[in-house]
């Protein structure tokens, strides 16, 4: 029986040529090559807990009914998922109904409803900060811990003679253009509530942006965020779904981490990748150093990485200057596994790459630990060889020891897919599609 060439006509152009995501066309095509083959015939497991019958034993009728008999409950590991991905759906589920609900009572609240406390920083804040207690004193609040924006024009000037240094220089212009991003949402945010706060104290005349603004500030919501709003911060800003309070403690990371790097330029011993506007820039400008160094066409390179034995920054150490064409990341979650870091694991192996500690694989998550935060890890720019494979999604390795884990800014993955990663597995690729594995640089809480 023709099973390759049924899985293509079935996987990529009756059904799935319906499907636009590759990531998603990947997983369709895996489950044909774990359940459509030669095991329906021959008593294979074609699901966890279930096999085929004999076909040459049982009528049409009697097929049929076996399945209906046979059939397993309808859980996450009948799809080859973790049991967290149910209890995943259930919290988003139930989130989602409360905030529909609280969104729904604002709008038909003739008060502004209370708003809630939205501090930032618990050590620093002072007594009383964050216990505001109307959308008021929210918006005074938020100001005055609003960081100034950065002098981008100065920041450029500053900038000049380090622009054209093959070894930092793309690392420099992405360091202004971040910048130059926070700068215009800084300066968004000061204007709006400003503007808010006159049209609170009666100054001027509350308009429908004003209107908006309120409404999200007393929800604890990042403005902007609601689809029927037209105007916010949100489009200025970068992909999240933290609510107000965990976004702003994010912003005042992100300030701090760009006022870090600005200082002298110099690229951090690690950098913490979640914190940047655009992720790819930063791998891109990788890439380009490398190619510069090398001598080597920037269409010719790809990003690998590799997850180091350093479980944090504090186990960097201090004398370390980075890989030979990489640089070392962190701030990264994976989302249905887990990593291997335990020594004393079965499986578990370390290497050096490019006298850096390399070690662990992809491995079951635990019960109940649906986000597995990441050691730092190393991304390098390597040649592109002839076995990989060049997709729409990326470049990606036909490596049976290799998962190409899909990499994204949010849990809404879909439009917030960054990149592709190179993550050690010890069982088959195919394993960790099912599982839906994929590392995601943002949380939706307060981490």
């Amino acid at each position: 029986f023709p099973w390759e060439e049924s899985r293509y006509i079935l996987g990529d152009i009756m059904y799935g040529g319906h499907i636009t995501d590759f990531w998603d066309r990947r997983t369709n095509s895996t489950y044909l090559e774990e359940i459509f083959n030669e095991g329906l015939l021959t008593s294979g497991e074609v699901i966890p807990g279930m096999r085929a019958p004999q076909i040459d034993e049982l009528g049409q009728d009697e097929y049929i009914g076996f399945f209906d008999r046979a059939l397993p409950a309808d859980t996450p590991n009948v799809y080859g998922l973790h049991p967290n991905a149910e209890i995943d759906f259930l919290v988003h589920a139930t989130e989602a109904t409360i905030e529909a609900m609280e969104t729904v009572n604002a709008e038909a609240s003739a008060e502004t409803p209370k708003a809630r406390s939205v501090s930032t920083d618990e050590d620093a804040a002072g007594p009383g900060a964050g216990e505001a207690t109307s959308v008021r004193d929210m918006v005074q609040d938020i100001y005055n811990r609003t960081p100034r924006a950065p002098d981008v024009e100065h920041l450029r000037q500053k900038a000049k003679g380090e622009v054209d240094d093959p070894n930092k220089g793309p690392f420099v212009v992405l360091a202004l253009q971040e910048a130059e991003r926070m700068s215009r949402l800084l300066r968004v945010m000061k204007s709006s509530l400003s503007t808010l706060k006159k049209g609170l104290d009666g100054q001027l005349n509350m308009s429908p942006a004003m209107d908006e603004l309120s409404q999200a500030l007393a929800l604890n919501q990042v403005p902007g965020r609601n689809p029927l709003h037209t105007s916010g911060w949100e489009r200025y800003a970068w992909p999240s779904r933290k609510s107000l309070q965990g976004w702003l403690k994010d912003l005042k990371q992100r300030v701090e981490q760009i006022q870090a790097w600005t200082h002298t330029f110099k690229l951090p011993t690690s950098l913490w990748i979640s914190g940047l506007f655009n992720p790819t820039s930063f791998l891109t400008a990788i890439k380009q150093v490398s190619a510069r160094k090398n001598a080597r066409a920037l269409d010719r390179l790809c990003i690998e990485t590799h997850v180091t034995t350093y479980m944090s920054t504090d186990d960097v150490p201090d004398s370390f200057t980075g890989g030979a064409d990489g640089v070392l990341v962190h701030g990264l979650f994976l989302e249905g596994a887990a990593w291997l870091v335990n020594e004393e694991s079965e499986g578990y192996e370390t290497y050096d790459c490019d006298g850096v500690p390399c070690g662990g694989s992809i491995c079951d998550a635990k019960y109940k630990e649906t986000m597995f935060p990441m050691p730092v890890v190393l991304c390098r720019a390597v040649a592109i060889e002839e076995s990989f494979l060049i997709t729409s999604a990326g470049v990606l390795r036909n490596d049976a020891s290799t998962y190409n884990a899909p990499v994204y800014a949010t849990r809404s993955r879909g439009a917030a897919y960054v990149t592709s990663a190179t993550l050690k597995t010890i069982e088959k690729p195919a394993r960790w599609v099912l599982a839906g594995a994929a590392i995601i640089m943002s949380t939706d809480g307060m981490d």
